[in-house]
């Protein structure tokens, strides 16, 4: 009995012991299960701080990067703000400097002095700016030149002085150059005969052969020779500017003459009074005022001898209303094209690219008392004689043909007796 009450403690005992262990097994198991679970939590709560660390990692960096960017625009601006007061006290100094510049313009423009003080007076300022240029990089090189620099400065002042006078000379000639075109022609001429000219003078005192004569060629040859050969090297001699005018319009009046115009030589017989009318050439009752310009062709004509030739002709029509005149310009070489424009508007016939060709110089003509005579180019009376046609006039080449017609030489004419002296 005892046996097996013992047998069914032990068994319940087991069955007490297992039913015991499979509790605290399902507990434990529970446990575990919780725990996980905890821990799976608690992952997913570092990974979300993680995330959010990483999220708040990247605003205070931005935030950081932002902040410096802000302290950049700060001292940028700044720096825009002082460089928009150096700006400022520059435009200020440009607008002073400009207003300095336009009141000298001004005074430039509105200048009335022939010589233009102003004017000079800029340039000659300007240029020494320079030369004190090169005086402070003299001075302030690596190894300064104090003694060249010195002496550079000096100059310079002297420069300046010289310069600003010599454009105001320059200006002065300028406008008398335009107001006169002549005088471009003009100042070729040799000093003693300018002077000659402008007294109104220029005639020969003695016979004007002899200048192109040795004493000895003057007295042995015959006169048709002796003249022949003053004329040969009279023709072939180095010639001014003012030579070379004269000879072209003597061909445009040789032209004309022969067209059967009555040509009046103003150019050559008036000198510096002519007013732009180098021939009058008239025919019928229509006259010619013409402007002759033998010039090479790099050279160009402009609109101011245009303008002087209109001026004259107009002047002859207000003293004469009842002649017909008519401006033309005759020239070597081509206008341009303002000059155009302005001939076309004055109505100033033009001809261009004319050039002088050879022709016969000798003029033979009929004196008051019907004396037949003959004048070389250089021979006082010589532009003054009217060649024409009707007159039994005419041109010929040489001495020898003029004496051979019966013609001679003119005498020198002194007032009231005519001689070769």
């Amino acid at each position: 009995m005892f046996v097996v009450f013992g047998i069914f403690f032990c068994l319940l005992s087991l069955f007490a012991t297992v039913l015991i262990a499979g509790y605290d097994s399902s507990k434990r198991l529970d446990s575990i299960k919780e725990e996980e679970k905890i821990r799976k939590e608690n992952q997913a709560a570092i990974q979300k701080l993680k995330q959010e660390q990483k999220i708040y990692d990247e605003g205070r960096n931005k935030f950081v990067h932002e902040q410096e960017k802000l302290k950049i625009c700060i001292e940028k601006s700044e720096s825009e703000k002082e460089r928009l007061i150096q700006l400022r006290e520059e435009v200020k100094k440009e607008t002073d400097s400009l207003s300095q510049l336009k009141k000298e313009i001004t005074a430039i423009t509105r200048e009335t002095k022939q010589h233009h003080p102003e004017l000079a007076r800029q340039i000659s300022d300007a240029q020494y700016y320079l030369d004190t240029k090169i005086y402070e990089k003299l001075l302030y090189q690596k190894r300064p030149a104090v003694k060249a620099a010195e002496e550079v400065r000096k100059i310079a002042s002297e420069k300046k002085q010289l310069l600003f006078e010599n454009k105001q000379l320059q200006y002065q000639i300028d406008f008398y150059e335009k107001m006169f075109p002549w005088l471009e022609e003009f100042k070729s001429i040799p000093s003693n005969e300018a002077i000659e000219y402008a007294k109104g003078t220029y005639a020969y005192e003695t016979d004007a052969v002899r200048k192109w004569l040795s004493p000895e060629e003057y007295e042995k040859l015959d006169n048709a020779e002796k003249y022949q050969l003053a004329l040969d090297r009279w023709r072939n001699r180095k010639k001014e500017d003012w030579d070379i005018g004269i000879e072209y319009e003597r061909y445009i009046g040789y032209r004309l003459e022969s067209d059967g115009y009555k040509v009046t030589y103003l150019g050559a017989t008036l000198g510096l009074k002519d007013m732009g009318r180098d021939l009058l050439a008239k025919k019928g009752d229509k006259v010619l005022v013409i402007q002759c310009k033998r010039w090479s062709k790099e050279k160009t004509i402009h609109e101011k001898h245009i303008f002087q030739l209109y001026g004259s002709t107009a002047m002859l029509s207000i003293e004469n209303p009842n002649v017909e005149y008519k401006g033309v310009f005759i020239t070597s070489t081509e206008l341009s094209e303002t000059a155009r424009k302005c001939a076309d508007f004055c109505k100033i016939s033009v001809v261009e690219n004319c050039p002088m060709e050879d022709y016969p110089l000798i003029k033979c003509n009929f004196s008051k008392t019907g004396e037949k005579i003959y004048h070389l180019p250089f021979d006082q009376q010589y532009d003054k004689i009217v060649i024409s046609k009707n007159k039994q006039s005419c041109y010929v080449w040489t001495t020898k043909e003029a004496e051979e017609k019966g013609f001679r030489r003119a005498y020198r004419w002194t007032g009231n007796k005519e001689s070769f002296s």
